[in-house]
């Protein structure tokens, strides 16, 4: 678990189904949610991808993710970290604390050298995030990736570990 003053950044568990469904409004069931933390866990095993809740220490409160994908390995230690934060929680400084939390552990404990954030150009909130947490701009990639049938350029951010 990685933990800052107000938040907790740890792996998906059973208990957390309930604030889960609040807070996504899902009708997903118990059994579904724990099928997805069973899928959850079995790529964080193969090093592929690590899907991590991020919980209010106060209460306990489920108040978004954090996610990041294994790109390269070998010798370069390369990695995708996502984000998103529920909007009733926007605007507190929990994005930046999250990700910023997140990204000390997975360089120093995962062993991640480099991070990147691929960002659409017009979310510019998440690339307001991502500057305030120490990504710099590196390029824009065109045609990156696809999204509702559109291949989409996406501009990226990178932060490299110690």
């Amino acid at each position: 678990m990685i933990a800052t003053k107000r938040l907790s950044v740890r792996p998906y568990e059973k208990s957390d189904y309930g604030t889960w469904k609040d807070l996504y409004e899902s009708e997903e069931s118990a059994r579904t949610f724990a099928d997805r933390i069973a899928v959850y866990e079995q790529a964080a095993q193969r090093d592929e991808m690590y899907q991590f809740g991020v919980f209010r220490n106060s209460d306990e409160q489920l108040i978004g993710k954090v996610e990041v994908y294994t790109i390269l390995r070998m010798s370069y230690d390369w990695g995708m970290v996502g984000y998103s934060l529920h909007p009733q929680f926007q605007g507190r400084g929990y994005g930046v604390e999250m990700v910023h939390a997140a990204c000390d552990y997975f360089f120093s404990e995962k062993g991640f050298r480099r991070l990147e954030a691929h960002i659409v150009e017009e979310n510019q909130r998440s690339i307001k995030l991502a500057k305030r947490a120490g990504f710099a701009f590196e390029c824009v990639r065109e045609k990156f990736a696809e999204e509702d049938n559109v291949r989409r350029d996406y501009h990226i951010y990178s932060k490299n570990g110690p």
